[in-house]
C-alpha cells in the first residue's frame, strides 16, 4: 500500500495533468491553426509535464507517473469531445483556432 505522501502526490499530479489534458485538448492540433501564444503555451506546457514526469520516473513514483498519464490523456479525450470542444472555444478566446485575415489585393488604377 502507498503511503499518504505517495498517495497525495499521484492524485495532486494527476489532477494538474488533467487539466494540462484539457487544455492542449482544446486547442487546435494542426500546427498552421494555432496562434503563437497557443504555440508558446503547448510548447512550455508539454515541456513541463514531461519534465515532472522524468523526475517522477527516476526517483520510483510508479503511481504518481501512471496517473499523470492517465490524466492527460483522460483530459485530452474529454476535450476533443465536440460538445466540450465547441463549449471551451466558446468560453475563451485563447483557445479559437487561428484564421488568418483575408487580404484583398488594392489594384493601382491611373
Amino acid at each position: 500500500m502507498p503511503h499518504a505522501i505517495s498517495l497525495a502526490t499521484a492524485i495532486v499530479l494527476g489532477l494538474i495533468c488533467l487539466t494540462a489534458g484539457l487544455l492542449l485538448g482544446a486547442m487546435p492540433i494542426q500546427n498552421l491553426k494555432m496562434t503563437e501564444q497557443q504555440r508558446r503555451a503547448s510548447s512550455l506546457l508539454c515541456f513541463v509535464i514531461a519534465i515532472i514526469y522524468i523526475v517522477m520516473l527516476f526517483i520510483g513514483q510508479d503511481l504518481a507517473t501512471w496517473t499523470m498519464l492517465g490524466g492527460i490523456l483522460v483530459g485530452f479525450g474529454i476535450a476533443k469531445i465536440p460538445p466540450v470542444h465547441g463549449f471551451f472555444i466558446s468560453q475563451w478566446d485563447f483557445l479559437k483556432p487561428y484564421d488568418p485575415k483575408k487580404k484583398t489585393k488594392k489594384r493601382n488604377r491611373k
